[in-house]
């Protein structure tokens, strides 16, 4: 079937999906739930079965296919286990209501989105006929020099900031415990840790492409690579796995894009051992104290613990339905603003209070469920399907969703053809890695980091034309 009888398919099912929505009753029905999916499966296999060239190589390790794999465990795992009575959803979180009345319309808002991405992702039109002298010009190697002079450059940035951060907050940064123990870490620190965190991901983005064309060992690549292996290591001890798992993804997927094929099987056992190491981690960073007997203790646990994060995700999603619009007004585009303007550093903050219980999707649905936050504490989190929910209602979701899927899909088509770009290598990288996460957090997750790595490249860019 050709790519243009997909987007026909696709388009009609989200008219269907949005008239079903408007007329859906209240509950968890087993009519509703698996054809949805079974959209989703479709999607996901489309996704699984067709890599992409970069190069010499072929990637299964896509943006779409991450995105609907992590996807899967929020909005449709649950209810996958929920129909082959692996699981009851009343029992999960008994402490909160568990908003079971609005899985029908949740699991549907949950399709639609994921079709309107796929929608997205197939519209973009690809560059035929013979390649342009401007791709010629952006698919050429950086010299040693021009690629040492970068690494340096993030260099220049991090190791101050890393000194910075441990000096402000001793040697309890060390051993904080996430959640409970999270005061000892000095709160205005937390944009330096965020922005360390983004330095690395691209610290570790040029070393790999550094190691595929020169595999040099030199002063430069050994200073990268321990400032990687430290603040990963600080980053797994500080109880953050999602920034963990960023700089992991950013590793993994860079390698195996330009320098080494892997197969789909060894994909499926990657996934399952990162969920595993996932939900240990979840569990660990509760320990006051940690060393290796935590994370066995951890594992055992995690055997016995039916309930996790990702549940709790799932029962905010749920809950969102409840609050907006029948109790709370939709945001009209105040979680938005707050992306665009936390681009620049410390701005996001002129237009807020930090306790205000309505500065994003996350500690809106903290306030409702709890009745309480703190924004010094712990939330329940968010998802980006409920964070553009609040902000604009379905049509926000299908809209922005949409555009999400072209924005994957152009930076797919810049590394297919830029493949031995450093610039194009880096920004499909690090957009990976967000869009790989992106389903269990807000928009200003990923919008920050990946325009800070454009504007990096077009800043160096203009003085390194090879880069």
């Amino acid at each position: 079937m050709k790519n243009f009888d997909f987007k026909i398919i696709y388009s009609i099912a989200i008219i269907l999906l949005l008239i079903f929505y408007c007329i859906v009753p209240k509950g968890a029905d087993f009519w509703v739930i698996v054809p949805c999916l079974i959209i989703f499966y479709f999607l996901l296999f489309m996704s699984f079965a067709k890599p992409i060239q970069v190069g010499n190589i072929k990637s299964y390790f896509k943006i779409d296919l991450l995105f609907y794999m992590f996807s899967y465990l929020l909005y449709y795992y649950p209810y996958q286990k929920y129909i082959l009575g692996l699981t009851d959803l009343t029992t999960q979180y008994t402490r909160l209501n568990q908003y079971i009345e609005y899985t029908n319309m949740s699991i549907i808002l949950s399709t639609i989105a994921m079709l309107a991405f796929a929608l997205g992702y197939s519209t973009y039109k690809k560059r035929n006929g013979t390649i342009s002298d401007f791709v010629v010009r952006n698919n050429i190697v950086p010299t040693t020099r021009q690629i040492n002079r970068l690494i340096c450059i993030i260099l220049l940035v991090t190791i101050p900031l890393c000194i910075y951060f441990f000096i402000e907050n001793g040697i309890s940064a060390l051993i904080y415990a996430y959640g409970s123990d999270y005061a000892l870490i000095d709160f205005n620190t937390m944009p330096v840790y965020r922005e360390l965190s983004f330095f690395v991901m691209i610290l570790s983005a040029l070393s790999v492409y550094y190691w595929k064309y020169y595999k040099k060992i030199n002063l430069i690549f050994i200073l990268s690579i321990i400032t990687i292996l430290i603040w990963a290591l600080y980053v797994v001890l500080s109880g953050d796995r999602n920034g963990f798992f960023l700089i992991i993804v950013v590793i993994i997927v860079e390698y195996f894009t330009i320098i080494r094929a892997i197969s789909r099987k060894y994909i499926i056992l990657f996934s399952f051992g990162a969920l595993l190491l996932y939900n240990v981690l979840e569990i660990a960073r509760e320990a006051d104290d940690r060393n290796i007997d935590t994370y066995v203790e951890a594992y055992k646990e995690m055997q016995q613990k039916d309930g996790n994060s990702f549940n709790i995700t799932t029962l905010g999603y749920r809950a969102t339905f409840d609050y907006i619009p029948e109790k709370h007004d939709f945001f009209y585009g105040n979680f938005l603003f707050l992306s665009i303007t936390s681009i620049v550093p410390f701005l996001s903050a002129q237009f807020i209070d930090t306790n205000d219980v309505y500065k994003s999707s996350s500690s809106t649905l903290t306030y409702y469920l709890y009745g309480t936050y703190n924004s010094r504490g712990g939330g329940v989190g968010t998802n980006i399907i409920t964070d553009l929910y609040m902000d604009f209602g379905v049509i926000g979701v299908l809209v922005i969703m949409f555009l999400m899927g072209r924005i994957s899909v152009f930076f797919q088509n810049k590394i297919t053809l830029n493949y031995n770009s450093i610039k194009w290598v880096v920004l499909y990288t690090i957009t990976l890695s967000f869009f790989s996460e992106i389903a269990r957090y807000g928009l200003v997750f990923a919008v920050r980091g990946i325009t800070w790595t454009f504007l990096f490249f077009l800043v160096f860019g203009r003085t390194w034309k090879r880069i």
